[in-house]
């Protein structure tokens, strides 16, 4: 549903539904990428690589948008609107320094509050926005 209405507010753009571990884009292939309530759906030791992946599609100087848990844990699992769901995060801190290093240049960052489930009420969302307009050197020059 939530393609169907991007799709009708928004028809120029392009929407892509799959696993994003699985998905493989050519360098550049994107002018920005938003990634909600995702990434940290992934086991920790996945989303540094995911963050590198995704800095690698986008277009010189363009943006990424998504946000982060900032609860420092393993692994959480609970009930999300009637459904399992699994959670992997780090702290404030490391969420920073991992989305440096993959080279985004951090241009804001929010905590807020989440406000669904029982479990999100106690765990608090880093919401940053992120900005590929700096690449880092990957090999040292």
């Amino acid at each position: 549903k939530q393609l169907e209405l991007g799709k009708e507010r928004c028809p120029a753009a392009a929407f892509v539904q799959g696993d994003m571990l699985a998905s493989d884009f050519s360098s550049g292939s994107f002018g920005g990428v938003v990634c909600f309530s995702a990434i940290f759906h992934l086991p920790r030791q996945e989303q540094k690589g995911m963050l590198d992946r995704i800095y690698g599609w986008l277009v010189d100087g363009w943006g990424f948008a998504f946000n982060m848990a900032t609860t420092d844990a393993v692994e959480i699992r609970g009930d999300f609107l009637g459904t399992d769901m699994f959670w992997g995060s780090f702290g404030t801190q490391e969420n920073e320094v991992m989305v440096r290093d993959a080279g985004f240049r951090i241009l804001r960052v929010e905590v807020l509050e989440a406000g669904y489930g029982k479990l999100l009420r106690k765990t608090r969302i880093m919401l940053p926005r992120f900005s590929g307009s700096w690449r880092k050197s990957r090999g040292g020059s």
